[in-house]
């Protein structure tokens, strides 16, 4: 055998060689084609091919250095006739050139006709529908002389619309002499109008300046509006005869105002948008419209976003009432418009006395209403079924109704309603039901339903997780099962805990097991006890002071201290009860906790290093933005819910 192997490695098969992949040979001629048309004195540096860039080109004005530089992505076929060719390429791929600080330029060769086409990735067409995995890009301009000395300014362009603020004032060039056959005269001058008296942000020159720039281009059948550096937006009007040439300039400058924000300037696209609220046509059918309502609330403008709640909002079957409600839920409370959600229910609820099919605005309205005016809220929930009693056949709306009831201290009804919810198939109704029942005193009964809960993994449950750890203190240590408790969540008074501290603990609970005071209390007296039963314990009161009081953060503080320093849980547990612990502070106190971590650790003088892995672990605990379920019907009679 020996033998056999010495003669197969001496004697190899006659003619056989390693063969070259065509795609490879292909690859190389095209790079090398690409590099022979750029100016000598530019340098090329070959990149990794697994990110998704192949070459890096740096730009020299003669010898000197200029500090511009782009990536290129080279892409070969040998299909079609070699005219604007094509190739796909994968979401992931474009998301890594989009948050590159260089523009990057995909290059499409074509080997039958020995030609190289190009297009910026940067610059391709926006898209309605994203979704897909990967996207056709096809080479827009063969490359030659003239293309290759466009590069420079579309780099200089790029970089410019990406520092835009370092840039301000923005200036605007309007191009162009006729629209739809007219003048366009009586439209450049009310843009002129709309944008006076912002001279420190934006301005409308003569000339063109140089990059970064606005472009505002007519003709005869529609007007592009480009930052250099941008993807244009191309707007067209379907009956422009019957529009003033105010509403049109309205249309341009609600496009100029979100070339701003590509730029990175929201406040000057803030600023724009507030003078064409109200006139703009298209602005209210905008894909963009509900960044365009984020970015308003952010710069503190909620009487603009009135103005298009009444324009969409109230307007019923508007196609994007639905996007701007949206973005509303999500941005209102926490850029702090406290009471604009209720204006903006109100307004719906009136709006809806005049539609055809009012169930679902009442039903929003209600949704909109359910924390700051729960009676109210239940109001519409009951109009909403009245004016499509299928509404009560569906699940969800017991379970919100549930929760309107329990936010106005009905508790018997809102026991009810999360076990409709229940019975019809709402598996998140099971633990707000258990929890209605631990806030009233039936502790035992509420441990049994929660055991039998959905409630592992998911973030959104961490609070779940926790009550059924207070339940076992109540339930198992302290041997409550049941209590006449008329208490809901925040109407505890515990401002007289400095007198209750000298009382017995154990007493006080034995009058309410939720008396969060007494639990604290309880746990320091057994803060000297060391063995495991007891330990376990401890981190049980702990829980059950945190899940009774909710937003009293040294409870939360207390509760992941203890669960760290115990050695009576195993690490995953231990990880779980303070990973939960950290959710539940961001839900009842978000950022104030960090605050209030930070302070009280560096008053405790604890070691940095634990403090920043304290820190760290808060940040990714912070639970996803809230669910915001809006209902509506589609021509189909389906009903769909945005988060």
């Amino acid at each position: 055998m020996h033998d056999e192997l010495s003669d197969a490695y001496a004697s190899p098969m006659p003619n056989e060689m390693p063969s070259r992949p065509s795609n490879h040979s292909m690859e190389t001629w095209s790079e090398r084609k690409f590099e022979s048309m750029l100016p000598d004195e530019w340098l090329t540096h070959g990149q990794s091919k697994d990110y998704g860039i192949d070459l890096r080109v740096e730009i020299f004005d003669g010898t000197a250095a200029t500090g511009l530089e782009f990536n290129v992505q080279m892409k070969s076929t040998s299909k079609g006739s070699g005219q604007n060719p094509g190739r796909p390429v994968k979401r992931s791929t474009m998301n890594y050139w989009a948050s590159l600080a260089s523009p990057t330029l995909v290059v499409v060769a074509h080997r039958p006709s020995e030609t190289l086409w190009c297009t910026w990735a940067h610059l391709l067409p926006w898209e309605a529908d994203p979704g897909t995995k990967s996207r056709l890009v096809r080479g827009e301009h063969q490359i030659d002389e003239s293309i290759v000395s466009s590069f420079v300014e579309e780099v200089r362009a790029y970089r410019g619309a990406r520092s835009l603020t370092q840039h301000l004032p923005l200036h605007v060039v309007l191009q162009g002499t006729s629209f739809y056959g007219g003048s366009t005269a009586p439209v450049k001058a009310k843009v002129r109008d709309l944008l006076k008296g912002r001279p420190s942000n934006i301005r409308v020159v003569n000339i063109e300046p140089e990059v970064p720039y606005v472009a505002v281009a007519f003709s005869d059948e529609f007007v592009q509006v480009q930052l250099l550096g941008t993807p244009a937006r191309q707007l067209t009007w379907s009956h422009p005869g019957l529009l003033t040439p105010s509403s049109i300039a309205a249309d341009i400058v609600s496009a100029i105002a979100f070339a701003a924000a590509h730029g990175g300037a929201r406040d000057v696209c803030a600023d724009l948008l507030k003078s064409c609220v109200a006139e703009s046509n298209i602005l209210p059918e905008a894909i963009f419209l509900p960044a365009a309502v984020g970015t308003l609330l952010q710069f503190g403008d909620e009487a603009s976003v009135m103005t298009l709640v009444r324009r969409t909002v109230t307007v019923e079957g508007h196609p994007n009432g639905m996007h701007v409600l949206a973005a509303i839920a999500l941005h209102a409370e926490t850029l702090g418009h406290l009471d604009l959600r209720d204006r903006v229910a109100y307004e719906l609820s009136e709006a809806t006395q005049t539609w055809m099919e009012p169930s679902h605005g009442l039903y929003n309205a209600g949704n909109f209403l359910r924390d700051s005016n729960p009676a109210q809220a239940i109001e519409l929930y009951e109009r909403a079924a009245d004016a499509d009693p299928s509404y009560r056949d569906r699940s969800y709306w017991w379970r919100e109704k549930g929760n309107a009831h329990w936010n106005a201290g009905e508790s018997e009804a809102a026991k009810e309603h999360y076990a409709e919810a229940e019975r019809r198939g709402d598996a998140s109704a099971t633990a707000l039901r258990a929890d209605v029942l631990m806030r009233t005193g039936s502790y035992a009964e509420a441990r049994d339903i929660l055991s039998h809960a959905p409630i592992a993994e998911s973030k959104t449950n961490a609070q779940w997780r926790l009550t059924g750890y207070a339940l076992e203190c109540v339930v198992e240590f302290l041997h409550i099962p049941l209590q006449r408790r008329d208490a809901f969540p925040g109407a505890v008074d515990n401002g007289s805990r400095d007198v209750q501290v000298q009382q017995d603990a154990l007493s006080r609970l034995a009058v309410d097991a939720l008396d969060y005071s007494a639990h604290v209390d309880l746990l320091s007296e057994r803060s000297d006890r060391t063995d495991e039963d007891a330990q376990r314990e401890n981190v049980l009161l702990a829980i059950a002071a945190a899940v009774s009081a909710l937003t009293e953060p040294e409870l939360w503080y207390g509760l992941i201290l203890t669960a760290l320093s115990t050695q009576a849980l195993g690490d995953e547990e231990s990880d779980g009860i303070v990973f939960d612990a950290f959710t539940c502070a961001w839900i009842y106190l978000g950022d104030a906790f960090q605050e209030y971590l930070t302070e009280r650790m560096t008053d405790e003088e604890v070691d940095e290093a634990f403090q920043q892995r304290v820190l760290r672990v808060f940040e990714w605990a912070m639970p996803d933005a809230e669910k915001v379920e809006l209902r509506h019907h589609t021509a189909e009679g389906w009903e769909s819910y945005f988060i």
